[in-house]
């Protein structure tokens, strides 16, 4: 059986090249816990291709490919199109429907969009967002078929109107200062381009009840059902715990002088600004807006990218705003 996503690729006309190797367990942001080898960065040799998807990324990143999925359970697919030169699309909670992938915990998790550009971002999306009917994490508000915006046809339409909006100071602490003059500066040249501003801050999406209720319908099964993992069989693989599994990968500490928080700082890699959304539920788009000399090593310049967040279901004016950026200025030349 294929999964749903895989079976709408090939109604589609799409061809399934193959699979790649991603991080172990799908927890790490960095690329170096796959069982095959540690991931490289395809523009930067030495350097991380981000995570957990990092296999995907690199193939993508590479042309090896046109395109690439993934699983996102705190910023898989928009970490590491971050740092491989892509767009990467973690669309709204249950837009994508998942039946037929092996699922983490079922509140967090995503499947998620690996492209070069924007508009291939948006095809892509046309063919696979749709309630199948098999999904119990659908809801109301998932679009049924004849529902879904043509999503690369508006971007094509609005592709000379620019984007309004306006602007919002805003600080953040754990940004590196040449990343926020190379996101000020990519913004500038977005809005000089093609439109009269740019939109920043938070909107929450509230619904009455149903979040609640579907999050009570999970607990319990969230492993089961219709997940492709029998409930019975998943209580035979919860035997497996972290202190059965050998730790034949170590690290390069002091366990005794280091604190937790530094060791585990190793081992992570940067999740501040992606999992939240995993939570909330709210659509993010990564685009790369240039590069910036590496923080080892300043002769090497390493990519940078920009995340757009939007409202729930509301991908159309999130696209159209990287859209709108990516065609204002050669990233290369930034």
């Amino acid at each position: 059986m294929d999964a749903t996503i895989v079976s709408r690729i090939l109604e589609a006309g799409g061809v399934i090249t193959g699979k790649a190797v991603c991080e172990y367990y799908s927890t790490s942001a960095a690329s170096f816990t796959a069982a095959t080898s540690p991931i490289a960065n395809p523009f930067c040799k030495g350097y991380s291709a981000g995570g957990s998807i990092s296999g995907t990324a690199n193939l993508v990143g590479k042309g090896e490919v046109d395109l690439g999925i993934g699983a996102d359970q705190g910023g898989s697919v928009c970490i590491p199109p971050g740092l491989c030169c892509l767009v990467g699309l973690k669309a709204t909670a249950r837009l994508i429907q998942y039946p037929g992938f092996v699922s983490d915990e079922a509140t967090i998790d995503y499947v998620g969009l690996m492209t070069k550009n924007i508009l291939d971002n948006a095809i892509l999306l046309e063919a696979i967002a749709i309630i199948y009917g098999l999904d119990d994490r659908h809801q109301a508000e998932t679009p049924f078929r004849d529902q879904v915006p043509n999503y690369s046809q508006i971007l094509l339409d609005a592709k000379d109107a620019g984007v309004k909006g306006k602007e919002r100071h805003h600080h953040s602490p754990i940004q590196r200062q040449r990343a926020k003059s190379k996101l000020l500066l990519s913004c500038c040249y977005c809005v000089q381009g093609v439109g009269s501003g740019r939109r920043r801050g938070r909107q929450t999406y509230t619904r009455d009840c149903s979040c609640y209720i579907w999050c009570s319908k999970q607990v319990g099964r969230a492993s089961g059902g219709r997940q492709v993992m029998p409930t019975d069989l998943y209580e035979e693989m919860l035997q497996t715990t972290a202190q059965t599994i050998d730790k034949h990968h170590t690290l390069d500490y002091s366990a005794e002088t280091e604190s937790a928080i530094t060791m585990m700082s190793k081992t992570i890699g940067k999740l501040e600004n992606t999992c939240p959304f995993n939570v909330s539920g709210h659509p993010a788009l990564a685009i790369l807006i240039g590069f910036v000399p590496a923080q080892s090593d300043e002769k090497v310049k390493v990519p940078a990218s920009m995340q757009i967040v939007e409202r729930h279901f509301d991908e159309v004016p999130c696209s159209k705003v990287g859209f709108s950026c990516e065609n204002a200025r050669y990233w290369k030349e930034v």
